[in-house]
């Protein structure tokens, strides 16, 4: 539908697409695994976003769309180049440099970003159930990393207590870094 919508131009308001269906139709071309498909969109429709939000959308987008392909190094790259006035972007990009952080086994760089964080959540009282979904994924992270190696029980107690959260973000990562067959 997007495609279509795109093609037709029937998605598009005044020339302009708002930031947040940039990223929706990005995201899906992700899940869809369209991975060339997604990468031409990031481009061909850059210049439709409006200009003061362009620059840290498209950033964004595209160091998402390096961090899915586990391209890791391209994706902290090109988030340096987002200034992060928006919040949202603020906690994707965080959730995005601890996964990255963590799968790669930058221990020191994963617990002080961790630490700062958690100090952006507490500063940052306003922004309703996100300040607790990411409050729980970084509580979830540090116990993740705090587990010893080969304890299978406290791995799965933490695999339990990520199933049983009811506001997480990260749910999926996380039941697949504390799942049966995960610490081996």
């Amino acid at each position: 539908l997007y495609r279509s919508g795109l093609e037709r131009g029937i998605i598009l308001d005044n020339g302009l697409l708002p930031k947040a269906t940039y990223q929706n139709i990005m995201l899906l071309a992700l899940a869809l695994d369209e991975w060339e498909w997604g990468r031409r969109f990031l481009e061909d429709f850059r210049t439709a976003l409006v200009v003061g939000e362009r620059h840290n959308a498209y950033h964004f987008n595209l160091a998402l769309w390096h961090f899915r392909k586990k391209e890791y190094a391209q994706a902290q790259d090109i988030l340096r180049r987002v200034e992060f006035r928006d919040v949202h972007y603020n906690l994707d990009a965080r959730r995005m440099m601890v996964r990255m952080y963590y799968d790669t086994d930058e221990v020191a760089a994963l617990d002080s970003l961790l630490h700062s964080f958690r100090i952006y959540l507490q500063r940052h009282r306003n922004i309703g159930y996100h300040r607790e979904l990411n409050f729980n994924f970084v509580r979830c992270v540090h116990s993740l990393i705090q587990l010893e190696p080969g304890d299978e029980r406290a791995r799965l107690k933490l695999y339990q207590k990520i199933q049983q959260e009811k506001y997480l973000a990260e749910r999926e990562w996380l039941l697949d870094k504390t799942g049966p067959g995960s610490g081996d």
